[in-house]
């Protein structure tokens, strides 16, 4: 397992300069790929041994690129190498990198295995399947909340906006947070939307290509937009 070779300050990005256009798109898109691996890996690294660990803090040549062979070798971004495939190939880096970790494995496997043709065939099949999953998800959602309504309705003999404020907030009910504040959003219920937005953002931030595709614009504009200011800090 490689350790780190330099002060940490050198980690923030890998190697690369920035520049216009498709290159530039390319340093966003591969310091991404390079902070979802290791967390990722971080966290399958503790499943596995039980303990906190800090890989990926400090800058790594042989991961991070070295174009001066300073080290000993010239090496380059694998991150970079890993962007292109994804913007080639329109595949979302959350989606990938999470598949790189499942299912969890010994030994834990290293950025370069995100270049493999295989392993790329195989993030474009999983990601097709995981749309369609979600389309089915979005519509037993959406019946389990009608069906629920109309029991309340005829339960309780309330009007049918109660009742959909109290089927979003009854627990027993089959719905997911997302579902839920995608709902309260759109009649219009901004405190109880606020009560589900951070279960919400969880669920949607690390399959957003996939619920994109799959919820379309029932996702609301608000939750989309803060799940791209909180990639854009990182």
């Amino acid at each position: 397992m490689a350790r780190s070779t330099k002060p940490a300050a050198a980690a923030a990005s890998p190697r690369r300069p920035v520049t216009a256009g498709r290159d530039a798109l390319l340093d966003r898109v591969a310091r991404r790929l390079r902070s979802l691996y290791w967390e990722h890996y971080r966290i399958a690294s503790k499943a596995i041994t039980g303990r906190d660990e800090r890989f990926g803090d400090r800058y790594m040549p042989q991961w991070d690129g070295d174009s001066t062979g300073l080290t000993s070798r010239s090496t380059v971004s694998v991150w970079h190498a890993v962007a292109a495939s994804c913007l080639d190939r329109q595949i979302d880096p959350e989606a990938l990198v999470a598949a790189l970790f499942t299912p969890l494995r010994r030994p834990l496997p290293l950025p370069n295995a995100m270049r493999g043709e295989k392993f790329l065939e195989k993030v474009e099949a999983v990601a097709a399947e995981r749309i369609v999953e979600l389309k089915a998800v979005l519509a037993s959602q959406k019946e389990t909340y009608r069906v629920e309504i109309r029991y309340l309705m005829r339960a309780y003999g309330i009007d049918e906006a109660r009742a959909g404020r109290e089927a979003l907030t009854e627990t027993g009910v089959a719905l997911s947070s997302l579902f839920r504040y995608c709902v309260a959003r759109r009649v219009g219920d901004d405190v109880l939307a606020d009560h589900f937005m951070e279960g919400a953002l969880r669920l949607y931030l690390f399959n957003r290509s996939a619920y994109d595709a799959s919820w379309g614009d029932f996702i609301p504009a608000e939750l989309k937009d803060a799940a791209r200011q909180l990639r854009s800090r990182e």
